[in-house]
């Protein structure tokens, strides 16, 4: 059984989960009516001590303003005190529930001002069981009437983990829906990492393979920790103690899981400095579980998060690097490492203070984890497939040989084209030639028509001529030229330099180019200009610098349609409304190549009138400056 096939499902069911989450986002976003997100003020009691007596006499300027999406204290053993505004209410005594997240805190209290001045209710909502045994919310809530005045609540916390509260209000309605998109993305997100893990073990490898088997083991991981931060593991009443240590417990072994498949994928044991450092951290997961038995997993965890952003930084420049050595699966593995840092780091950078919001800790780590694991799962799909040595070879060479098939079948078309394309091309100016020797006295116009057509004749044959040479790399002399200047003798030396109004910069542009090659580009770059524009229009030729490049401008105007941008440096390519004038489908074809082969660059922009149907057609070539 093939894992591509299998990956099929994984894929659909990342796609409805990223639907769902925007789509249940932007609603509860819009529908702003049936909920309110708090902005806390915060105040920290380091020493523990002080009552709420205290607290709600203590000046404006000891509360800090918290970011809009929540507040973050960090790992410490203070008492953190949040404090916000209940706007007024056109309802009162409709029922609001205030919904808290994370559900790992151990105590957390609401401080509800009620009917008598300057008195506080206070509800407790921490690690109560009765609490946890009743309720159908992973999250801790809060119940309580909405009046016509403004009101001013408190909330106090203390934890063992993090002091951490994201809080949103909301009315009866506003809370069953948000009820529901909880528990519907979180259902998506478990449900894919279980069926990632089945999907994983249905193959034998697994037990075989090191990387594959710590992959699996990261997948776990990252699931526990869901469900662990999310009160979801649903354990025995007498494990209830356990439950509020396991938060801490599945992240350490979270990061263990993951050093432990870099340390494989990375293939560290080949290096003596990588394998210390890699062990080193593996080390400071399991010291990082002595803690947490130990009691001190506060003092401990700063630390620890500070050495994993370290940790993080290094295994990032490592995958870079070997990205840029094109290593197997290196730049996959590169973008896997860069979603699970971005996630972790957002993680440790609000936990340990530096950066502020709870929105962030509540979802990078989400993110960033399903992220890493799918493009993870790619390259363990990449791993399985490797195994398939036989298939592989097989289906290796099918393709090579479809790929001589359909390259033959290409020249000979192409060989079809040209020849098709010079007999179209020829003929008619040597008709015109024909036509011209039969008459007794040539007209001017006549003579002129005989010309033109010698003229068409000489530039098909020129660019077929020139054709093979660009093909291959070809022979240049490189050396400075001021380009004003070989501008303005280009142009005088043009049939039709009447047409051609310059703009040049009266300040010098040294480029360094080949001449020759330099002078066949602006050829059929300002032949193309004359043939496709109005016989009485002016071209207009110009330059200007940008970015250490000199660049020349060519533009006209055409009231021809239009040719297709993707394909008009394809070789033998003409537009519809082209074919009404002679040409070889080769000009456009060189100007590129050539300008590949000079390190310049070419870019066509067009645009249109719809009212007069006439179209201003950009040909901008630039080329390198002199130092």
């Amino acid at each position: 059984m093939r894992l591509s096939i299998l990956n099929t499902p994984v894929f659909c069911w990342l796609v409805i989960s990223f639907a769902s989450l925007i789509s249940s986002s932007l609603y509860a976003t819009f529908d702003g009516q049936n909920s309110f997100t708090p902005r806390f003020q915060f105040y920290v009691d380091q020493s523990g001590q002080q009552v709420f007596d205290d607290i709600i006499h203590l000046p404006e300027a000891s509360f800090e303003h918290a970011p809009d999406a929540g507040y973050v204290g960090g790992y410490n053993r203070f008492v953190h005190w949040l404090r916000f505004t209940v706007p007024a209410s056109d309802e009162a005594g409709e029922t609001l529930i205030l919904r808290t997240y994370p559900t790992y805190t151990d105590t957390i209290t609401l401080h509800m001002p009620n009917s008598v001045p300057s008195h506080y209710t206070h509800m407790l909502n921490g690690e109560q069981v009765e609490n946890r045994d009743v309720k159908t919310d992973k999250a801790f809530i809060f119940e309580f009437t909405s009046t016509t005045e403004p009101r001013t609540f408190y909330l106090s916390t203390q934890s063992t983990n993090t002091n951490t509260i994201v809080a949103t209000l909301y009315n009866k309605y506003g809370y069953a829906r948000a009820l529901r998109i909880d528990y519907l993305l979180s259902g998506l997100f478990i449900g894919l990492l279980v069926t990632l893990i089945f999907l994983n073990l249905g193959y034998t490898r697994w037990s075989r393979d090191k990387v594959f088997r710590y992959y699996l083991l990261f997948v776990i991981s990252s699931l526990l920790v869901f469900l662990a931060i999310n009160r979801l593991l649903f354990l025995p009443s007498e494990w209830h103690t356990l439950e509020s240590q396991l938060p801490q417990a599945t992240t350490l072994f979270y990061m263990w899981s993951l050093a432990l498949l870099y340390h494989a994928l990375f293939e560290f044991n080949k290096h003596r400095l990588q394998r210390i450092l890699s062990y080193t951290y593996q080390l400071l997961s399991f010291i990082g579980i002595i803690t947490l038995g130990h009691g001190v997993y506060v003092e401990y965890m700063p630390w620890f998060m500070m050495s994993t952003i370290i940790y993080l930084i290094w295994i990032t420049c490592i995958a870079f690097m070997q990205a840029l050595k094109r290593y197997r699966d290196s730049g996959l593995l590169f973008f896997a490492v860069v979603f699970g840092f971005t996630g972790i780091l957002g993680t440790a950078l609000s936990l340990v203070g530096i950066l502020s919001g709870g929105m962030v800790l509540l979802h990078s780590y989400t993110a960033g984890t399903l992220a890493s694991i799918l493009v993870l799962q790619r390259i363990m799909s990449s791993r399985i497939r490797e195994f398939e040595k036989n298939h592989i070879a097989l289906q290796l060479e099918k393709n090579h040989i479809q790929d001589l098939v359909t390259r033959e079948r290409q020249e000979k078309e192409q060989k079809a084209q040209f020849i098709s394309m010079l007999s179209h091309e020829l003929k008619t100016p040597l008709s015109v030639i024909q036509m011209g020797l039969n008459q007794p006295r040539l007209s001017t116009i006549g003579h002129r028509h005989v010309m033109q057509a010698i003229k068409d004749m000489s530039v098909v044959i020129d660019r077929c001529s020139i054709l093979e040479k660009v093909e291959d790399k070809v022979n240049t002399r490189f050396q400075v030229i001021e380009m004003v200047e070989f501008l303005n003798v280009l142009v005088s030396q043009t049939q039709e330099k009447e047409r051609i109004n310059g703009y040049f910069n009266t300040g010098q542009h040294l480029i360094e180019s080949d001449p020759d090659w330099l002078k066949v580009i602006i050829n059929n770059l300002l032949d193309n200009a004359l043939k496709y524009s109005p016989d009485q229009s002016v071209i207009d030729i110009s330059t200007h610098s940008f970015s250490n490049r000199a660049c020349i401008k060519i533009t006209n105007t055409t009231e021809l349609g239009l040719p297709d941008s993707e394909q008009m440096f394809d070789k033998y390519y003409r537009g519809k409304s082209a074919h009404s004038k002679t040409g070889s489908g080769l000009g456009l074809y060189i100007v590129k190549q050539l300008s590949l082969q000079l390190n310049a660059s070419i870019e066509y922009e067009a645009t249109s009138n719809l009212e007069t149907d006439v179209h201003k057609v950009t040909m901008t070539l630039c080329l390198p400056e002199t130092k």
